[in-house]
């Protein structure tokens, strides 16, 4: 017969045999302890450097989603994500076999032409490149400069009649701006629908924009880092012609309206409004164009009736023209 301490330590090694057993077949990586991060961030301005309270700072595993983050200001993908209490964060429980990102951002209290600064550490952007200490404590520190810039354009509710508008940003076309919108409410807001967003560094740039009535305008704009800043797009000067028909032609519409050449069609009176028509008027044929004068032909498809006389546009004048009534 055994002796009670041969069975005692026989079950003991059974014991530790099931516990081996199950902790190597239990698919949950065993990450030695403590692999813990210090995070220490500064932000550097004004030939200083500030040790800031609530930053975030985020932590990512994958450098795609790292990349991104960089490029639109936004920490939705990372791991982990902690805020600055005395210019410091700690993160724990981390697998020493990764390679991790970090990435912080901050917002400027401070207003300078109603437009907020923010600061990240996308110029020093940090790589634990040599990985986390195994087994210890790994303290880092990363430095907050000025952003690069956002600059974003749009057509305000003014230029209805102008698009489609073309935006040239720094000698590139940067896109078409097709429809109208009112400005947001919220002006760090990136990325809006109907908005042309560019990402560029601080700097001096020429912006051209050119509507589709031939109106270019060239400008140049002067960038701070870390600007988010909206740019409704500016109008030129122009002035409009607007077209209407004698109530007699009713039953001869539409109306089909050239400018200069029977092949430079601009549209179409479809109807006349029961009233005494006035400029611009929504049941007109209302067309933007640049200073001059022009020539315009008017006929109908409906009894062969044509017209054919000039007009003269001036700045910011609307010229009402009343097709007569077709004999």
């Amino acid at each position: 017969m055994k002796s009670n301490f041969a069975v005692l330590f026989n079950l003991f090694v059974a014991v530790l045999c099931f516990a081996a057993f199950n902790s190597c077949n239990s698919g949950v990586d065993v990450i030695e302890q403590p692999t813990d991060l210090e995070v220490q961030v500064r932000i550097r301005k004004d030939k200083s450097e500030i040790k800031p309270q609530g930053v975030i700072v985020a932590l990512f595993d994958d450098l795609v989603k790292y990349n991104n983050a960089i490029k639109t200001f936004t920490t939705k993908d990372a791991v982990d994500t902690a805020y600055t209490k005395l210019g410091k964060v700690t993160f724990k429980n981390l697998n020493p076999k990764k390679t991790y990102f970090l990435y912080s951002l901050v917002k400027d209290s401070t207003t300078i032409a109603k437009q907020k600064i923010y600061y990240d550490n996308n110029y020093s952007a940090f790589e634990l490149k040599k990985g986390l200490n195994k087994s210890s404590f790994t303290v880092v520190t990363i430095f907050l400069d000025p952003a690069e810039s956002f600059v974003k354009f749009y057509a305000p509710s003014n230029l209805a009649d102008r698009i489609p508008i073309k935006v040239f940003f720094a000698s590139d076309s940067i896109g078409l701006l097709s429809q109208t919108i009112l400005p947001s409410n919220n002006p760090d807001s990136l990325f809006q629908k109907n908005t042309l967003t560019i990402k560029i560094r601080r700097g001096k740039y020429p912006y051209i924009i050119s509507n589709k009535i031939g109106c270019s305008s060239i400008n140049e704009t002067l960038l701070d880092g870390g600007v988010v800043l909206d740019f409704p797009v500016p109008s030129c000067v122009a002035g409009k012609v607007s077209f209407t028909a004698n109530r007699l032609n009713v039953p001869y519409l539409p109306i089909t309206i050239s400018l200069d050449n029977r092949a430079n069609v601009i549209g179409s009176i479809t109807q006349i409004g029961s009233s005494t028509s006035v400029c611009d008027d929504k049941n007109n044929l209302n067309y933007v164009l640049l200073p001059g004068k022009y020539n315009y032909f008017a006929e109908t498809q409906i009894g062969k009736c044509a017209w054919k006389d000039s007009f003269l546009i001036k700045d910011n004048e609307c010229t009402l023209i009343t097709i007569d009534k077709c004999n």
